[in-house]
């Protein structure tokens, strides 16, 4: 598919996606449970097993810090929207749908994101002043992962290919205006 179709409809997908998410299903618990079954199974088949779990390692600490915050919510008693005193029930039942959409959320777009590639980006029509900075950004973010010890985990569980500034700029500018 070509790349401005392709990254039009990624946005509509991830639009439509966070409308459901967030407003439709956002007090339901088990259409927010179901939708998170479904990402994880998408996730691991798309990036495997590995690249699931070290999604789920970066979201646990903000999803347990919600949930420890429900719990202190309902265990002092804080009155809900109601003004009525609110128990454990009620503040779990509150929040549970809402860490839950707060995690959905984050795997769809980590899910919608990893259907495009960087060399969908790259054959976007944009004038070469846009471009170069699309490729400064790529160099640095490599650099940063290089330097910070994770350049090899992040780029196995993202699907990343290394060597895709350098093909770009091996490629004639024929080459590059033809795939426009």
């Amino acid at each position: 598919m070509r790349p401005l179709p392709k990254l039009i409809l990624a946005g509509l997908a991830l639009v439509l996606f966070l409308i459901l998410v967030g407003v439709v299903w956002m007090e339901r618990f088990q259409a927010q449970l179901l939708c998170f079954g479904l990402l994880s199974l998408l996730l691991c088949l798309r990036r495997g097993l590995r690249g699931w779990l070290s999604e789920i390692k970066v979201i646990a600490p903000f999803f347990f810090m919600l949930l420890i915050v429900y719990l202190l919510f309902g265990l002092t008693g804080l009155p809900g929207a109601s003004g009525k005193r609110g128990d454990l029930a009620y503040w779990l039942g509150f929040g549970l749908p809402r860490v839950l959409m707060l995690v959905n959320s984050i795997l769809g777009i980590q899910y919608i994101l990893s259907l495009l590639s960087f060399q969908d980006v790259l054959r976007l029509p944009l004038p070469i002043s846009i471009s170069k900075y699309l490729l400064l950004g790529r160099v640095l973010y490599q650099a940063a992962l290089k330097q910070a010890g994770l350049q090899g985990q992040i780029q196995q569980d993202a699907g990343l290919d290394t060597g895709l500034t350098i093909s770009y700029h091996q490629r004639s500018s024929s080459e590059r205006r033809a795939d426009r």
